[in-house]
């Protein structure tokens, strides 16, 4: 028994390291469970509003969206077409100013 007295020190030091490691595993196993408990319940709040935007998107319009995508486009070449009316009409209402300013002066 006394060669064990000269070691106990060792030995004690031994035990209490893996008395720690231990304790940390465990902690470290148990975090582990509750960080996944976490995650799994954001995941499911998660999943719900995905659901709740697929439930909402299935009952929008996408074909009043496309056709009034192409009013859009019919608006804007209209648009256009008067832009480029309106310049020619203003130039011709320039070169009219410049004919009066040029034959009363």
């Amino acid at each position: 028994m006394e060669p064990l007295l000269k070691f106990s020190p060792l030995l004690l030091f031994a035990l209490n390291a893996v008395a720690i490691w231990a304790w940390w595993s465990l902690r470290q196993a148990v975090a582990s469970k509750r960080e996944l408990a976490d995650e799994t319940g954001e995941r499911r709040g998660l999943d719900q509003r995905v659901a709740l935007l697929e439930q909402r998107m299935s009952a929008f319009p996408l074909d009043a969206l496309i056709a009034l995508d192409g009013d859009r486009k019919a608006v804007r070449a209209e648009l256009d077409a008067l832009r480029d009316g309106l310049g020619r009409v203003e130039r011709s209402i320039a070169r009219i100013e410049d004919y009066l300013l040029k034959t009363r002066a």
